[in-house]
Parts: structure tokens; C-alpha cells; sequence
């Protein structure tokens, strides 16, 4: 890479800022989309056309602000830093304006810009983008800034050339993790496949919600009192902080109170902080085991029994005519060995899934700067 000429940003792209619009220029549908910063994907740099603006037909945009082949959109401006710099290379002409918040590179010389785009990808790239905002609250940048990062600038042929290599090998990694996703979804199905099939038509005699459990709310607990602790705080289903007290020790069935984790229900054997938006369950009877209490009521649902109001709330009084299927506790500890075996080999490969979309993460930024230091 030596050998290579560099050049600045400016030197070989113009820019040009996105089109301003006000709020009440905003409707349904119109035939002016506006892509945003949204319309960039951070983790695959790519365009995303899932959630789309459009404004009022009569908005006169000028043709400089509609995205157009082998140019590069750049997000300008972001509440988030880690949203600032992302770019997407346009691999074709789109009828699309891009917004204020937004700006495009326009090669002014004959230059692959999927290369450049690549470029943008790297460690390097990032890093100067960081370095922008580092220190100070800048949600901002400025061309004039962007304008003096360096990129190489090896011949056509040779960006041509770079370009192939690292799609066919990025290629190889996304079948890697297309594989990892397939099995992880495979897995889950079975496990669903299986919950259906052992709780969706039972012979069980059936008994009420009231008549097995009671539920007993957590402790409120002030955000100035969390401290960094040993003990994870749950505000449902979910660790939401770290505590040095807990409340509930020992096997414990928890259940979401209210939003999103609303019915929400999990089986916790350590030492906990349970919080008053989630309740401990508190079994009437021996009648039923803990953990096939957890995969039951997990299966039937409970949040579809909340009380619908600004936020879902779930209640011992909107639980309590739930019927509840009940095999012998011999035919329950059976289940629960067959769904422990299950949602163990869905949590390996979760976690074989993760650590693989990580190594190829890793493998990507590793490619990348070897390719730029001509190692390719």
C-alpha cells in the first residue's frame, strides 16, 4: 500500500448538504420520499428502506439532492455518536431525496465508489469521526472536517480488484452467519413446536389461577439507591441494574407487572432485587412444580389478561379465573426434563450465535485493514 497515492476527501468527492423541510411539510404518502439517518444501517452500512418520509408533492426538490449511483450518503448530524459518520454506498439511481440531516459524496473523478465506501467501513475511518466529537458535546459534523480525511487512491484496476476480493470474502463471512441464524431459528421452532404440543390441548384436569398461585409484588426501589453491586436488580424480566442488598433469595418464580415485559415469566435461583414492577410468585400449593409453573404460564400468555390501559397491568384479580392445566407432578417433572434439554440447546446455540457473529464481525475489520495495507 506504499506504493499507493493518497488522497484527501475533498481532493476527489464534492458534498452537498440534504434538503431542509419543515415538520408540516411531512404527510402519508407523496411521491418526494426522503431518506434519513434511519434509512442507513450502522451495523451492515447499507441503505434500509423500512421506514420511509415522504413530503407534500407541491416541494419543488432540486436535482442535487436525490441520491444517485456510485455516490455515498453520510449521516451529518445524529442524537448519537455512534449514528455520526455512518455512510451507504448507492449502487443505483433512486428516486429519493436525502434529508437536511444527511449528506452525499460526488466523485469528481473517476473513481470506484465502492471502494471509497469500503474505506469508510474501516477502523481508520471510524476513528477519525471519533476523534471529531471526542471530548465535547458535538452531535455535528462539517466537511471541512470530513473533507481532510485521507483514503488511498491505487489505480482503477486496482480498486476494481479490491473491491471483488472483499465482497467475495465478506460474501463467505454473511453464508457464516446465515448458517449460525438458520440453526438458532430451527432450534427455537422445535422448542415452540414442543410447547404447543405439550401445552396446547391438554387431558389435565384444570384449576384456577387463584387457586394455585398468589402474586406478591417487589420492593420499590430509587434509582439514587442503586449502587454497584454483586446483586442484579429485575424490574420484570430483565436485569436493569446492579444492587448491593437483595430482597429475594433462593428458587423464585418471577413475573413481568407492567409494559413491555408485562407477563413476562421467569425461574431465578440467585440472589436477586426484585423491584414493584414485577411480582414473585407465590405458590398455594404443592400441587405444582416451579419450573413447569414457568414454562406453563410462559406458554399461556398472561399479558393477553392484563388491564389495558396507558400500559398493559397484570393483577392477581385479572389472573385469577385463568385455568390452569394440571398433570401429576411425576408427568410435570417428565416436561420439564424434556423442555430443560430443549431450551439448553437453544441457549448454546444463542450463544455459539452471538459468539459467531462476533468472530465474524472481528474477521471483517480484520480483512479490511489488511486489504488496506495491501496485504490482499
Amino acid at each position: 500500500m506504499s506504493k499507493w497515492e493518497w488522497k484527501k476527501l475533498g481532493e476527489v468527492y464534492d458534498f452537498t448538504r440534504g434538503l431542509t423541510y419543515s415538520k408540516k411539510d411531512e404527510v402519508e404518502s407523496s411521491s418526494n420520499c426522503i431518506l434519513r439517518s434511519n434509512n442507513i444501517d450502522l451495523q451492515t452500512n447499507s441503505i434500509n428502506l423500512d421506514e420511509l418520509k415522504y413530503i407534500k408533492d407541491e416541494i419543488a426538490i432540486p436535482q442535487e439532492k436525490y441520491v444517485r449511483k456510485n455516490t455515498i450518503l453520510i449521516c451529518m448530524s445524529n442524537g448519537s455518536k455512534a449514528h455520526l459518520g455512518k455512510v451507504a454506498y448507492i449502487d443505483k439511481d433512486y428516486d429519493f431525496a436525502f434529508g437536511g440531516f444527511m449528506g452525499l459524496l460526488k466523485p469528481k473523478c473517476e473513481i470506484n465508489g465502492k471502494f471509497v465506501h469500503l474505506y469508510l467501513c474501516s477502523d481508520e475511518y471510524k476513528n477519525f469521526i471519533k476523534s471529531l466529537s471526542d471530548g465535547a458535546n458535538i452531535n455535528n459534523l462539517k466537511f471541512d472536517d470530513l473533507r481532510k480525511f485521507e483514503i488511498p487512491f491505487p489505480p482503477l484496476s486496482e480498486q476494481k480488484r479490491i473491491v471483488k476480493f472483499l465482497d467475495e470474502e465478506f460474501s463467505k463471512i454473511e453464508t457464516l452467519k446465515t448458517n449460525a441464524e438458520t440453526n438458532l431459528k430451527n432450534a427455537k421452532e422445535l422448542f415452540e413446536s414442543e410447547l404447543r404440543k405439550t401445552f396446547g390441548n391438554p387431558i389435565w384436569k384444570k384449576k384456577n389461577f387463584s387457586d394455585l398461585f398468589k402474586l406478591k409484588s417487589g420492593e420499590y426501589l430509587n434509582s439514587k439507591d442503586i449502587s454497584e453491586g454483586e446483586y442484579p436488580v429485575y424490574g420484570g424480566n430483565g436485569i436493569i441494574a446492579f444492587h448491593n442488598k437483595y430482597n429475594l433469595n433462593g428458587a423464585n418464580v418471577i413475573i413481568g407487572r407492567v409494559g413491555a415485559l408485562c407477563g413476562n415469566v421467569r425461574f431465578i435461583s440467585d440472589p436477586i432485587w426484585l423491584t414493584d414492577n414485577a411480582f414473585r410468585i407465590v405458590f398455594q400449593t404443592d400441587e405444582i412444580d416451579c419450573l413447569f409453573a414457568t414454562y406453563l404460564l410462559n406458554f399461556l400468555n398472561l399479558r393477553s389478561y392484563a388491564r389495558q390501559a396507558a400500559q398493559p397491568v397484570i393483577s392477581n384479580a385479572s389472573l385469577k379465573d385463568v385455568s390452569i392445566p394440571l398433570p401429576p407432578l411425576s408427568v410435570q417433572k417428565e416436561i420439564v426434563a424434556r423442555l430443560d434439554k430443549l431450551s439448553e440447546n437453544v441457549k448454546r446455540l444463542e450463544a455459539n450465535y452471538k459468539q459467531n457473529i462476533a468472530n465474524c464481525d472481528e474477521l471483517k475489520k480484520s480483512i479490511l485493514k489488511k486489504t488496506f495495507e495491501g496485504e490482499s
